[in-house]
Parts: structure tokens; sequence; C-alpha cells
């Protein structure tokens, strides 16, 4: 006889635990990431930065991604996987067109010899396109006119007369000039901002409890963990053992006409890492991890 009870608490108790599944709560984790993306790009004269103005140039296009901040936050839902929404980045391609020298045309003088018995030297004029050397030349000769510009018109070394906002008016639109024939040598950088919030349910059913939370790509910044491309970022969780409680009778919860499940989380500790080296350490309640217990409703 109390075999027979033993198995029917038992069956009454899967049963109820399999309705439960379904409706008790599970913890959701949701990770608001923000990172930098720095792109450079390099300008078309830079190959003769050293020969035209004595400064070393890169030559090559880079870009290099930041991660600035991870901001966790839990709480419970009932779904049973967590969704990740993301962004890339959009950048405009290199803006070298608007810069430096406009003029991409020259006019050269070519010898010509006549056809005949009595050959003569002719001298024709024709107009050739520039070469990216003539026209790098071009952009450093006006870099330093604007150089000689700005200290002539500081000392007063001019017919014009500059004083109070006219000087600095001046002054500023011949140092912005500067530097759009210098980019053309050094190249730029833009930055941007980027937030995107993850969010991931841990599964009881995952062998070990290490999760791709995000991945950070220098091209493309922030990236959906599935993605291929881009250097991942862990989430570990480590369940701590689940503290003990009275057990239900399980002869009471046979004979009861109803039974509340109760479940208890796990505390877990949490850690966000590189791979390497963690950043970020949490403790929290994981209630997908923790176990369903059924009392008898008195």
């Amino acid at each position: 006889m109390k075999k027979r009870l033993f198995i029917a608490a038992a069956v009454l108790l899967c049963c109820i635990g399999a309705r439960a599944q379904q409706v008790q709560p599970k913890t959701k984790l949701t990770f608001d990431v923000s990172a930098v993306i720095e792109k450079f790009y390099a300008g078309p004269y830079a190959r003769y930065a050293q020969k035209y103005l004595g400064v070393e140039a890169k030559d090559e296009d880079s870009s290099k991604a930041t991660l600035t901040s991870v901001v966790m936050k839990y709480g419970s839902d009932t779904e049973a996987a967590g969704t990740s929404v993301w962004s890339k980045p959009g950048f405009a391609q290199a803006g070298f067109e608007s810069r430096g020298v406009n003029a991409n045309y020259t006019s050269e003088a070519a010898t010509l010899y006549s056809a005949g018995a009595a050959s003569r030297l002719v001298s024709q004029s024709m107009t050739v396109e520039k070469t990216p050397e003539q026209k790098a030349r071009e952009a450093a000769d006006m870099v330093f006119l604007l150089r000689r510009n700005r200290i002539q018109i500081i000392t007063g070394d001019t017919d014009a007369t500059y004083s109070g906002e006219a000087m600095k008016a001046a002054i500023d639109e011949l140092t912005s000039l500067e530097q759009e024939y210098l980019s053309l040598f050094l190249g730029y950088t833009e930055t941007q901002e980027q937030k995107v919030t993850f969010e991931l349910s841990p599964s009881s059913d995952a062998k070990d409890q290490i999760y791709v939370i995000f991945r950070l790509s220098d091209e493309e910044g922030l990236l959906p963990a599935e993605e291929i491309g881009g250097k991942p970022y862990y989430l570990d969780i480590v369940p701590q053992e689940i503290a003990s409680a009275p057990a239900s009778d399980p002869r009471a919860a046979a004979k009861a006409k109803a039974t509340q499940v109760v479940r208890v989380p796990a505390i877990c500790d949490l850690k966000v890492s590189d791979g390497v080296k963690p950043f970020l350490q949490s403790r929290i309640p994981v209630y997908q991890l923790g176990e369903d217990r059924v009392y008898p409703v008195q």
C-alpha cells in the first residue's frame, strides 16, 4: 500500500512538473553594449608626404572597434529563448573628391617631326591629365602658401588690415583650408558610437553554461552571437548549490485537492569576459537553473 502511494505521488509530481515547466518564470538577461568604431581613410597622396611635406603618413585604410561599456540587466520572462537586436554601422566612402586640387588637367608642349624631304621641328601644345605626383606637389605648395598667408595676417605683413573678428575669421578659414589639403596626404578618421541591446535566456539543457553574448568586429562593430566574424564575448554562468527546504509529504500531495508548484531559482555567479580576462561580474538568481517543488495547498 505504501509503495503504491509513493508511486502515485511520483507520477503526480512528474505530471505537475511537466505542466509547470510551461508557466514557471524564467530569467532573461539583457545586455546594453556600447562600442566606438574608428575608420581611417588614407590620403591619395600619402606616398608623397615625406617627399613634399617631410612627414610620414599611413598609406592604407584601417578600422578599429573598441568596446566602451556593457550594462547587464535581468528579470523574469516566460519566453523560452531570447532575441538579439543589432544594427551595422554605415560609413560613407572616403570623401576626398572635394578636398585639395580641383584642376585635373595641365598643358604640356610636345615636339613633333614633320614628314617630307625637308624635316623640321614643330611645337604643339596638348592637354594631358596630371599625374598623382604633380597633383601632390601642387597640394603641398598650397599648404605652404596657406601657412605663409596666415603668418602674414598674424604679423600684419599684408596690404589689407585685419583686426578683431575679421582676423579670427581669416585665420580660421586659412587653417580649415590647410587641414583640407593636409588630409590629402595624412588622411582622416571618422568615429562612430554604436549602441546595441542583446538578450539571452540561459537554458537548463545546456551542458556547459557558457554562452557567446555578442561579437565585436573592427570593420562592422557589434554583431550578434551567430555571426562568424568578430571577436566573441562570453557569459559564464556557475550555479551554486540550491539551499535545502522542507520536503512535502508525498502522501499529502497525493490526497490534496490542489497543489502548488514553486520554482526555486539557483543563485548563480555570472562573469562576462573576452575569453581571457573578465571585466563584469555579478551574482543573480536564475530560475531555469533551479528546481520545481510541489506542495499541497491547504
